[in-house]
C-alpha cells in the first residue's frame, strides 16, 4: 500500500476506556519524578493520599492506542 496522507488524517481510532485508582495515580506521578523532594508541597499533592491530584499527562498515557503507525493500512514502511 502506498502512503496516503488524507487516509491518515481521516483515520478513525477506537474509543478506549481505562480505569485507574489512587494507587495508579501515585505510581504514575512517582514514575515521572514527582516526590523526589519530600518537602516540595506542590509535588506532594500528586503522590500523597490526602488531597490527591492526577497528573494531566496521565490521561495521554492511558488513552494511547498503541503503535498504530506500524499497521499495514497506514502505508508506512518500518524497517
Amino acid at each position: 500500500m502506498t502512503f496516503d496522507p488524507d487516509y491518515l488524517l481521516n483515520r478513525e481510532f477506537p474509543t478506549l476506556r481505562q480505569s485507574y485508582n489512587d494507587k495508579d495515580c501515585m505510581l504514575y506521578a512517582l514514575g515521572v519524578g514527582m516526590g523526589i523532594d519530600p518537602l516540595d508541597e506542590s509535588c506532594l499533592r500528586f503522590v500523597y493520599e490526602d488531597g490527591l491530584k492526577v497528573m494531566p499527562s496521565q490521561s495521554v498515557v492511558l488513552a494511547h492506542p498503541g503503535f498504530w503507525a506500524k499497521e499495514e493500512d497506514t502505508g508506512l514502511d518500518w524497517l
